[in-house]
């Protein structure tokens, strides 16, 4: 991935995936030390929507390609 300069305000606006860094961060360290993995309740969306209803759950395929993408 592209490098982001942290103090640039603007380059981290323009990729919003940087936000997210400190809570994968986050979560790493919560399972290298032991805890469980977070689940998200997904009960109402899933209610909600038929499209929602109907995704397989995340899997590393996604993962990988959510990556590319934002790090285009």
């Amino acid at each position: 991935m592209k490098r982001v300069a942290g103090d640039d305000t603007t380059e981290v606006a323009a990729k919003l995936v940087v936000k997210t860094f400190d809570w994968f961060s986050d979560v790493a360290a919560a399972l290298s030390s032991g805890q469980k993995p977070l689940k998200y309740a997904t009960f109402n969306g899933v209610q909600a929507s038929k499209t929602m209803s109907e995704l397989d759950p995340m899997g590393q395929a996604w993962m990988a390609h959510w990556l590319e993408q934002l790090s285009s």
